[in-house]
């Protein structure tokens, strides 16, 4: 490459600055080409992209369902919470609302450590036909129904029979609340005497 100053040939310096504003000028021109391109299709990117979109949301929300369903628990009292996975707004049902969407958790067994903590008393009255008391729910759940065992031994300690109750409950965590069933062959309690019989607590069910 000739230089046009003195008509010798070009230094190196100055033939790579010729080849830089070559590549320059090609480069704006082909930012002019493709800027035309997608003032062409601009609309029609856009489109695709919204349909792109709509798809992916699609194939996400369609195995799940637009709502989330979920559970909360406070002092007892089973909640329904309805999330939008879109949005994220969550709307909550209480059982008192009788909404179609309300349901409550199945009540079950206390864990040992939990049935532990109930404790209570209680005797026979009614001239024997009743078995009453109060127990205190020294737990986290809400007590729904308890299973008790009342057995009758002979003056030898001796097991004459035993049976077992079930009552329903609503006694809330760290409080107490009465109960009391009908019982069969309450009158051999009573002639017994307090010494030849016991109860015991076997199960209690609720709700954490």
């Amino acid at each position: 490459m000739a230089c046009p100053v003195s008509g010798e040939s070009c230094p190196n310096w100055l033939r790579q600055r010729g080849q830089v504003k070559i590549l320059w000028a090609r480069g704006v021109r082909a930012i002019a080409s493709l800027r035309w391109l997608f003032q062409a299709l601009g609309g029609w990117l856009r489109v695709l992209l919204a349909l792109m979109f709509l798809i992916l949301l699609g194939v996400w929300l369609i195995p799940q369902g637009l709502f989330e369903l979920g559970t909360v628990s406070d002092r007892g009292e089973t909640t329904l919470v309805r999330s939008n996975r879109i949005t994220g707004k969550a709307t909550y049902f209480r059982a008192a609302d009788a909404h179609p969407f309300i349901f409550e958790a199945e009540p079950t067994p206390l864990p040992y450590g939990e049935l532990a903590k109930v404790t209570g008393r209680a005797s026979y009255s009614d001239f024997g036909r009743t078995f009453s008391g109060r127990l205190y729910n020294g737990s986290n759940w809400r007590l729904t129904s308890a299973t008790f065992d009342i057995e009758l031994k002979d003056p030898r300690k001796k097991t004459l029979w035993k049976r077992q109750y079930r009552t329903s409950l609503n006694i809330l965590p760290l409080t107490a609340d009465d109960f009391s069933f009908a019982i069969l062959e309450g009158f051999q309690l009573i002639e017994a005497g307090e010494s030849r019989w016991s109860w015991t607590l076997e199960e209690a069910k609720g709700m954490d």
